[in-house]
């Protein structure tokens, strides 16, 4: 999380965590049936609420989404650290299981794709960033940016709801005005 328009990054954690039972981001890929070595990535987003709340989560993972602040070089800097570390421990405690992966990333794309956005590539990516932040800071700021821009649109977003139908057809309506 960083900040955005209307929350610094603390302020915005806490009222994630006061109004849902959290946002958690997530990447994963999804083999194409009968297409060999063909696959989908998506960037799922999932969150946890009372059927009360969920307009509030929703406009929190849009805040999010849409206006976050990714010039706060001192943020970026920390996720970037935070994420090198929990990486380097990830590997140290599941080695054969990053060999494996890493392994697979050469017979596979959608393996390769894999390794480059949780396993061994994306170590050694954000080890780079880390080491060489202050020289790639502003890369690092444009790219982001893009791919906010690049993936977060509304024909590229797919909802899936756990709840009632009358819950499903009010929540619909109030997030995108549709059921």
């Amino acid at each position: 999380l960083v900040s955005t328009k209307s929350y610094t990054y603390p302020e915005l954690s806490n009222e994630i965590n006061s109004e849902t039972g959290g946002i958690a981001c997530s990447n994963t890929t999804v083999d194409v049936e009968g297409e060999a070595d063909a696959y989908r990535a998506f960037f799922e987003i999932r969150t946890k609420a009372l059927a009360s709340k969920f307009v509030r989560g929703a406009a929190l993972i849009y805040e999010s989404l849409n206006t976050s602040d990714f010039t706060d070089e001192k943020r970026i800097r920390e996720i970037i650290s935070s994420t090198r570390a929990q990486l380097s421990m990830t590997l140290q405690q599941s080695g054969h299981m990053a060999a494996s992966a890493r392994a697979a990333a050469y017979t596979s794309s959608a393996s390769a794709f894999t390794d480059m956005i949780s396993g061994i590539a994306f170590y050694r990516f954000v080890r780079d960033l880390e080491e060489n932040f202050d020289e790639k800071k502003n890369e690092v700021t444009a790219h982001l940016q893009a791919l906010v821009t690049r993936m977060f649109r509304p024909d590229n977003v797919i909802i899936s709801l756990t709840c009632g139908k009358d819950e499903r057809d009010a929540l619909l309506q109030s997030v995108c005005g549709c059921h």
